[in-house]
């Protein structure tokens, strides 16, 4: 129960600590981080590991009721280079907490990546006073991978101590 009272009056707290300036394919990505960190709050006596999971349990009972159509569609269009480059350039922003890098074309049309050289979601988890959330939260994106079958690879993430985040994406062959 304590969850369905304590997580939405955490979430209201976090909600504000969102840049203001942040460009609008990053909102994305702040909204599910305030959800994590609303649960992780309204379970203090849980470890961060266990209320991700938690989350992550979640996400996966939940993504049975996505349509295979809508699956099918996200998958084409995350390949689609006229959607997936300008997408990955609105999640980059000038502000001093947003996120910096850059879009790395692939070899060919089923595949491409982006640097990430500054992480806002790391910088709005140190705001929020929960930086060890960071690591877990970058897990999430295999998740969604996983889903979405988008062939997520990553080497290391800013939040685990690597110099960048590097995301890679390989469509992978129709299931």
């Amino acid at each position: 129960m304590r969850l369905r009272t304590d997580a939405p009056a955490a979430l209201a707290g976090l909600l504000p600590l969102i840049p203001a300036d942040a460009p609008s394919g990053a909102r994305s990505f702040y909204l599910a981080t305030c959800y994590v960190a609303a649960v992780h709050r309204a379970l203090p006596e849980r470890s961060a590991a266990d209320n991700v999971a938690l989350v992550t349990q979640s996400l996966r009972r939940l993504a049975r009721w996505l349509p295979g159509p809508l699956v099918r569609l996200r998958r084409w269009l995350w390949f689609q280079p006229w959607y997936n480059r300008p997408f990955a350039k609105s999640i980059l922003g000038p502000g001093p907490d947003s996120f910096v890098g850059e879009y790395v074309p692939g070899p060919d049309k089923n595949s491409f990546g982006v640097n990430y050289h500054r992480c806002g979601l790391q910088l709005f988890l140190a705001r929020a006073s929960l930086p060890e959330l960071g690591p877990l939260v970058c897990g999430l994106d295999h998740l969604e991978s996983e889903i979405f079958g988008l062939g997520l690879v990553r080497t290391g993430t800013l939040a685990q101590g690597a110099k960048m985040c590097d995301f890679r994406w390989t469509r992978p062959p129709e299931r």
